[in-house]
């Protein structure tokens, strides 16, 4: 069974009787609670708290660290709940474990599976090319258990790598936002004061171009609580939920160890649980 994210949106848009397709983007920036986003202040707050986010969580990977990973390795278990989550991942709905392995600063990045029917499988993105209506083809391959290796554009290879990747990277990326501002100030739960930045590129409206972050962020501790933000490459009206349950935190920075995942597509809710059990890096060579 493959993962595919492009049958799984035909599925839940075709079948599903009070299913509506969605063709403009959604817009996650709260406009109920509107600031103008390129105003001075909210803009340069915003800034603030995710460059001392950067100096916390993932801290190897600053665009100013002299000894930046040149490939994190994460090992974690993915388990997905629910009767009808079942069917989205490619392997049983509790208890796979995988190893993701990338480059911070490259689109270089692969899984390799440790266990169930793709035990030693591994998927992998090497590169990207323009396709003929102007948008980016993954370039992607699959090794299998015995080392043979067969390249293909199989896009829910990609989508699924670059999704791990993102929980991983979260910090980082909305870092390189051009817009980015601090939305308000509010309880996250009864006992935590949090803010809530909003990230994205090129304009502030909805784009299917670009994405879109809701980031709610701990100020005290520098550690990013939850995150919504768009998957405009799964579906126009596609989003993914993040909250941030534990941490565990060494010389390196902190590391979510903990995470509750919520995949929204079509006015469904698809959830899922990543347990990280190891991080290790390797060193760029001089």
């Amino acid at each position: 069974m493959r993962f595919n994210y492009a049958r799984t949106y035909m599925l839940c848009t075709l079948l599903l009787p009070s299913a509506t397709l969605a063709w403009q983007p959604i817009d996650l920036y709260p406009h109920d609670q509107l600031r103008v986003v390129n105003a001075a202040e909210p803009t340069q707050r915003g800034r603030t708290l995710v460059k001392e986010v950067q100096q916390k969580m993932y801290a190897y990977q600053r665009e100013d660290a002299t000894d930046v990973a040149a490939l994190l390795h994460v090992e974690l278990r993915d388990d997905w709940h629910g009767e009808k989550n079942e069917h989205i991942p490619p392997w049983p709905p509790t208890g796979q474990r995988l190893e993701l392995r990338f480059s911070p600063r490259s689109i270089y990045g692969e899984i390799e599976f440790s266990n169930g029917s793709l035990a030693s499988v591994i998927w992998g993105i090497e590169g990207k090319r323009q396709g003929s209506w102007g948008c980016d083809i993954w370039q992607c391959f699959e090794r299998d258990s015995k080392g043979v290796t067969v390249s293909d554009e199989d896009q829910d290879k990609a989508f699924l790598i670059n999704a791990y990747r993102t929980i991983f990277e979260l910090p980082h990326i909305i870092a390189k936002a051009p817009f980015i501002t601090v939305i308000t100030q509010g309880q996250h739960s009864a006992q935590e004061n949090i803010e809530c930045v909003f990230a994205t590129w090129q304009s502030a409206k909805p784009q299917m171009e670009n994405e879109q972050f809701l980031v709610w962020i701990d100020p005290r501790s520098r550690r990013i609580k939850k995150a919504h933000y768009t998957l405009r490459a799964l579906a126009p009206d596609a989003s993914a939920e993040l909250s941030f349950i534990s941490f565990a935190e060494d010389a390196r920075g902190i590391f979510p160890t903990q995470i509750e995942c919520v995949l929204r597509v079509n006015n469904q809710r698809y959830t899922h649980r990543i347990f990280v059990e190891q991080y290790r890096w390797e060193k760029a060579q001089n």
